[in-house]
């Protein structure tokens, strides 16, 4: 009897212990993520947004959901996802899951979620007028609008016709500005209209206000080179397969003879800059712009742009500043989750603390 009472917690015991280790054996805190938050894309006003975020534990995990660093959900093993619905402005920012158990938390890298929106250019009925003297330059300002990201395309009109991108006595500024060039009394008059779209808010379309530009005679048949819109000082981080661009708009008359050319300094050395695997340089637009392709901080240095009438002895010339900062450093801060790399206009691209995200451009 002894021996059967026994046998019986011998037997009891061994049951709970190969329990016990096998329950030990199985729990285990969350350690990586099987689905993590897509964000880093623009998502159009209004629109819905899904985020979600998986793991493996026991106890199975519950997850809670982080704004720019603040809790914005209560914690539950049904959370794994976070919704926008009709996505409004003040939803851009960055965005982690937290995924815990008794045992151990995780938490996601962030995934930055901008709303895209375009408001109407202010003073869209409003028609400016400008005047010139035949063979000057004008520029007609790109209108203020509130729009993210800045606006992808830009187009203008003269008298509802489109400008046609074969004379080259117009050309659309990277900012969206509109230069004349070498302007005559036949072109006095004229309404110039500007129209924006941003693509990333549903091809969202914006008519802007009216120039109406008057043209007086000078009486002059020749006018000495002028630079209008110079080169500006540019700071990115490198984005592979990227271009960015620099561009020297200048006047003349004859606007046929004018020359542009552009340099850099090498190692101390004034080098002209010409069609290559890293530049690019559109005879069509007089080299107005010059786009270096896939820039790396090889790239970095002083860039100048020369212009002159042909014959002339000196030309004019402005320069600006390309600073290009190696990927590497944003490549190792992203995948701490401290920084991300993000563009902040048509050709700037930062490397930019989370918690300072703003969309004003």
């Amino acid at each position: 009897m002894r021996r059967s009472r026994s046998a019986v917690v011998i037997y009891l015991l061994v049951t709970f212990c190969k329990e016990f280790i096998c329950q030990a054996e199985n729990v285990f805190p969350p350690t990586s993520f099987s689905e993590v938050p897509n964000g880093d894309m623009y998502q159009a006003e209004g629109s819905n947004k899904v985020l979600t975020c998986k793991t493996s534990s026991l106890p199975t995990p519950e997850y809670g959901w982080l704004k720019n660093d603040q809790y914005i959900t209560n914690f539950s093993t049904t959370g794994y996802q976070f919704r926008f619905t009709n996505t409004k402005r003040n939803d851009t920012g960055y965005y982690r899951c937290e995924a815990r158990n008794t045992l151990g938390a995780l938490l996601s890298a962030p995934a930055v979620v901008t709303v895209a929106y375009m408001d109407d250019f202010e003073n869209s009925s409003h028609i400016f007028n400008m005047s010139i003297s035949s063979g000057q330059a004008i520029v007609l300002p790109m209108p203020p609008v509130k729009s993210v990201p800045f606006p992808k395309s830009i187009s203008w009109t003269r008298n509802q016709i489109p400008l046609s991108v074969y004379d080259t006595r117009y050309q659309i500024s990277i900012d969206g500005a509109l230069v004349l060039l070498d302007q005559t009394t036949t072109d006095s008059n004229k309404i110039y209209h500007v129209t924006a779209t941003n693509t990333h808010s549903d091809g969202l379309e914006m008519l802007g206000p009216q120039y109406r530009v008057t043209v007086t005679e000078s009486g002059l048949t020749a006018v000495p080179a002028s630079i209008v819109v110079g080169p500006k000082n540019v700071t990115v981080v490198q984005d592979v397969g990227d271009s960015i661009k620099l561009e020297c708009i200048c006047n003349a008359r004859p606007l046929s003879s004018l020359i542009v050319r552009w340099f850099r300094m090498v190692n101390g050395v004034k080098t002209e800059v010409i069609d290559s695997i890293d530049f690019l340089l559109p005879v069509s637009e007089k080299n107005r712009t010059l786009t270096i392709k896939n820039y790396k901080p090889s790239h970095s240095g002083l860039y100048i742009c020369e212009a002159m009438l042909l014959g002339d002895a000196t030309p004019v010339t402005a320069n600006a500043t390309l600073e290009v900062h190696g990927e590497y450093l944003c490549g190792v801060l992203r995948k701490l989750g401290i920084m991300h790399v993000r563009k902040v206009s048509s050709q700037i691209s930062l490397c930019s603390l989370h918690r300072l995200i703003r969309d004003d451009t």
